[in-house]
């Protein structure tokens, strides 16, 4: 809900606002599980293993771009060169 819902508006439903407050009664002195779901431990740890290999190889990439870069410019420099002298 909105930070900002007045539950005592006239357009409320308060058939609605009743079974809200019960299902957040419920849901707070319900007993919450002593153990994490197998399934959410799993998909977590797969997914801070994807991140770390993601940053692990991280430098090595810019790394790549950096180089590769460098020689698109020499070679863009060359072209600039070998047309200002008018040979190809």
């Amino acid at each position: 809900m909105p930070a900002d819902f007045n539950e005592t508006e006239p357009g409320t439903d308060p058939e609605i606002v009743k079974r809200a407050k019960q299902l957040s009664e419920q849901l707070q002195i319900a007993p919450q599980p002593r153990e994490a779901s197998s399934e959410a431990v799993a998909k977590l740890e797969s997914e801070f293993d994807r991140q770390v290999e993601y940053f692990a190889t991280l430098q090595a990439k810019l790394d790549e771009a950096r180089r590769i870069l460098q020689a698109l410019q020499n070679d863009g420099a060359l072209l600039s060169s070998t047309a200002a002298s008018g040979t190809a």
